[in-house]
């Protein structure tokens, strides 16, 4: 029988959930610049009882561990613990970059490289580069974009996807024309593919092993001091 998976995503402003039976999204929830931590138990338990599901159901839960906000992340992967913990179901751990990856290449087939881009703010961005076989040829990693890039990394638009939040920032820095663009958000049911593959190499993860990926400290700012 196919693996019964719940996906969580949480790694940016919106806040999506969905299930899937071996690679086939049964059913997803997504809704734009949400309360993270008001929108999740209610979005999940009224998904689970759509289809007469419970946590036992599940074989796996599935929850992108980033990079990505580093509160949304907390919040997202706090909430995966514990139900991890109540149904003592594996956690899956999907990088935000590979997820966007996976969707690309299904998207544009044809292009030899994908470069899965998130918006950090300013000028800032999380990126990792894919081959068209789901190789990865560069690390996720932080960055300050730079018209640079493309020549420094062997990027063309003849030749490369874009995926992710940060793709029309990358492509109006660069001045060149893009075609192949993802620019859907990212979102629960791109986890599928990541997390299915995972599930069947026994890549499980344990409510207190998961941790999250953020690449970068997080940007806290202090109170200024009133006169």
């Amino acid at each position: 029988m196919e693996p019964r998976l719940l996906h969580i995503e949480t790694s940016g402003p919106d806040c999506s959930i969905a299930l899937s039976v071996g690679n086939i999204c049964l059913d997803s929830r997504f809704e734009a610049h949400a309360d993270h931590n008001a929108t999740l138990a209610n979005a999940v338990g009224n998904l689970l009882r759509s289809h007469g599901w419970t946590l036992q159901t599940l074989d796996a839960i599935a929850i992108d561990t980033g990079p990505g906000s580093y509160t949304s992340l907390r919040i997202g992967l706090a909430f995966a613990k514990g139900l991890g913990f109540a149904s003592k179901k594996p956690l899956i751990s999907v990088n935000s970059l590979n997820a966007l990856a996976t969707a690309s290449i299904a998207e544009f087939p044809e292009a030899e490289l994908h470069l899965s881009i998130i918006d950090a703010r300013r000028c800032d961005v999380y990126y990792a580069i894919y081959e068209a076989s789901g190789k990865e040829r560069h690390p996720p990693s932080f960055d300050t974009l730079g018209t640079e890039w493309p020549s420094k990394m062997g990027l063309a638009p003849q030749c490369c996807a874009l995926a992710g939040s940060g793709s029309s920032k990358w492509a109006s820095c660069t001045g060149l024309a893009w075609s192949m663009l993802l620019e859907r958000p990212l979102s629960a049911n791109m986890l599928i593919g990541p997390a299915l593959s995972a599930f069947h190499r026994g890549e499980w993860e344990t409510p207190h092993s998961i941790q999250p990926t953020y690449l970068r400290d997080p940007n806290i700012t202090q109170a200024r001091k009133k006169c």
